[in-house]
């Protein structure tokens, strides 16, 4: 599904992909040339930070008006470390991994991208999961939220196979970059 313009399909579509056709959304990832995949995860992850951390943004931005900067920085540390942390991890990780076993055919910011992709369903499971526990009133204890954490990793460690596949199946030769 490589874009025949220079236009992409929109965030919404391309997320639709990465779970219901991650094999289109690998090819439109790929054929991006890094105006997908890495971008996304940005957007999602400005996101999820404000729509989950909506009362420590505002409680930073409001000391970094009232006391300075610093002390605002300082009181968003924690809070995009909480809500951002393991996203990041995943991310590099799996762009690291997909890099290594992409062997010959590796292609660093390719790679990555194709690992943004594959870490859309770990994310949409994790908020899905977290909103059913919030709305079901439950009181989720450390061993749900493990729970949950591990099947995302499953779905992750699937999506990552597909990315690898993706990328050792490349046509161009190795040293080829854009």
């Amino acid at each position: 599904m490589a874009p025949e313009s220079n236009q992409l399909p929109s965030l919404s579509t391309r997320l639709g992909l990465a779970l219901i056709a991650p094999r289109r959304a690998f090819e439109l990832a790929e054929a991006a040339r890094g105006r997908a995949g890495l971008t996304d995860v940005a957007t999602l992850l400005l996101i999820k930070y404000v729509c989950v951390e909506a009362r420590s943004f505002i409680f930073a931005l409001w000391t970094i008006v009232q006391v300075g900067f610093l002390p605002g920085l300082g009181a968003l540390g924690p809070s995009l470390q909480r809500a951002l942390g393991l996203d990041l991890i995943v991310v590099f990780g799996g762009g690291v991994l997909v890099t290594l076993a992409a062997g010959k055919k590796r292609h660093l910011s390719r790679d990555f991208d194709l690992a943004a992709v594959a870490w859309v369903p770990f994310l949409v499971f994790i908020v899905l999961a977290e909103l059913l526990i919030v709305v079901s009133g439950a009181r989720p204890s450390r061993l749900m939220h493990e729970a949950v954490t591990l099947v995302a990793l499953a779905i992750l460690a699937g999506w990552l196979g597909m990315a690898i596949r993706h990328a050792r199946q490349r046509k161009e030769a190795p040293n080829a970059r854009g």
